[in-house]
């Protein structure tokens, strides 16, 4: 097999386990929050369509972080700015500087609402990417720093967003901020339809302390109605 094929075949190999990766990642902070086991239940096309939501929710995220984390020549030059005036005093308060910024983070999750996990998320992503863009791990693939830097900052930044969109999804259908109100068939309750996986559904009581697990052919016609707090609907 010639070089190039050899790297075909094992991009190819990285994307794929990279992918599922994700997409179990985003199912895990999701159906995680309900207590739900939801990897026993899943197919191979549940755990890609879960790749697509945060891969979405997450593009602004990358914007910003890849300008943070690649930036412009005359910010951060070559060496990532190390060396000018401003990058010698924030490697000299590098420790405190992390300490703030992390003691931050901890205290947007300690005080809770809907977004305890995605603003935790927001600010590691960038963290990450630019410690793991100075150790160059793709600098015998990709020539062009500035992209170096940018897909290494998306590679460690999609499984942190992934979690912490999955979580927050399920906090707003715990806090009763959005969910979707569903009613089954001769059943006078009203559930809340957290989502389906393989053959099933999974429906929460209105107070939050019981899935049911049905099978979806037992719960046609399914009715759903989208509920919001925003709207008042």
């Amino acid at each position: 097999m010639s070089d190039l094929g050899e790297l075909k075949s094992k991009l190819t190999f990285f994307v794929t386990g990279y992918t599922f990766a994700v997409g179990v990642l985003y199912e895990w902070g999701y159906w995680g929050r309900f207590n739900v086991n939801i990897l026993q239940f899943m197919t191979l096309t549940d755990v890609a369509r879960s790749f697509a939501y945060p891969f979405v929710t997450a593009i602004f995220f990358f914007v910003i972080g890849a300008v943070l984390a690649s930036g412009d020549s005359k910010v951060f030059p070559e060496g990532g700015g190390r060396y000018t005036q401003v990058g010698i005093v924030l490697n000299r308060w590098i420790g405190p500087l992390l300490m703030v910024y992390f003691a931050f983070a901890m205290a947007a999750w300690w005080l809770g609402g809907l977004m305890r996990w995605m603003i935790p998320a927001g600010m590691l992503v960038p963290v990450l990417g630019a410690m793991v863009s100075r150790y160059e791990l793709l600098h015998g693939v990709i020539s062009d720093p500035s992209l170096r830097r940018f897909i290494s900052f998306v590679g460690v930044g999609m499984p942190v967003l992934a979690f912490a969109y999955g979580a927050t999804q399920a906090e707003e259908v715990l806090a009763g901020f959005l969910f979707d109100q569903a009613k089954l068939p001769n059943d006078e309750t009203t559930y809340k339809y957290l989502g389906h996986a393989g053959e099933y559904v999974f429906l929460l009581t209105a107070d939050n302390r019981t899935v049911h697990l049905r099978k979806a052919s037992d719960t046609l016609p399914l009715q759903l109605t989208r509920t919001s707090k925003l709207t008042g609907k």
